[in-house]
C-alpha cells in the first residue's frame, strides 16, 4: 500500500536502518 511505500522511501534515507528498508521491499513484492 501507499503506506508502506512511503514507509520506504522515510526509511531509505537513514542507511543504518538499511535492514528495514530492505525487509519492506520484500513485503511489497509479496502484496
Amino acid at each position: 500500500g501507499w503506506g508502506l511505500i512511503q514507509f520506504s522511501l522515510r526509511v531509505e534515507k537513514n542507511r543504518s536502518t538499511r535492514f528495514i528498508h530492505e525487509a519492506d521491499v520484500g513485503v511489497k513484492w509479496m502484496l
